[in-house]
């Protein structure tokens, strides 16, 4: 018996695609932010010290290797559910981000449209583990970036 073609069918393959590929151009936004000259080169921003661009790198990075094809299904399982917290730790932290880009009306274009790819992976992957673990998730990213996030609106001039 032929199962039927449907909208959640379809979206589950270009789910698998999506997570191979995204990542990438995630990846390129982050640099694009890195060479930018425009007006928003003087946000900065650092979780626990660590710059926020090497961690948009190893994000994407992570979402990548936890999107790989695996044979084992135990793996796979494992996998899926690690990606999947991921996204909503990002979604979570990506909400405190753009919080602040608001407070400090300065909007960066490549910043959103790294979020905005992070915001699409997580719809991909809404529903991939257990309710939960994806709560948690969520409030972890939200409560670590509104906690530790040091971040800074103004121009700096070096003389």
């Amino acid at each position: 018996m032929v199962t039927p073609l449907t909208v959640f069918s379809q979206a589950d393959a270009f789910r698998k695609t999506a997570n191979l590929i995204l990542p990438f151009f995630a990846a390129g936004a982050v640099y694009a932010n890195m060479i930018c000259d425009t007006g928003c080169t003087y946000l900065y921003g650092a979780l626990f010290g660590v710059d926020l661009h090497y961690l948009g790198f190893m994000l994407a990075a992570a979402i990548l290797v936890f999107s790989l094809p695996l044979k084992n299904q135990g793996y796979r399982m494992i996998a899926r559910h690690a990606r999947a917290c991921l996204l909503y730790m990002a979604v979570g932290g990506g909400a405190v981000l753009l919080h602040f880009q608001w407070v400090h009306e300065i909007f960066c274009p490549f910043c959103l449209a790294y979020g905005a790819l992070i915001f699409i992976l997580f719809m991909f992957n809404l529903n991939r583990t257990i309710p939960l673990a994806a709560a948690i998730s969520f409030a972890a990213g939200l409560a670590v970036f509104a906690l530790f996030f040091e971040g800074s609106a103004m121009p700096v001039f070096q003389f």
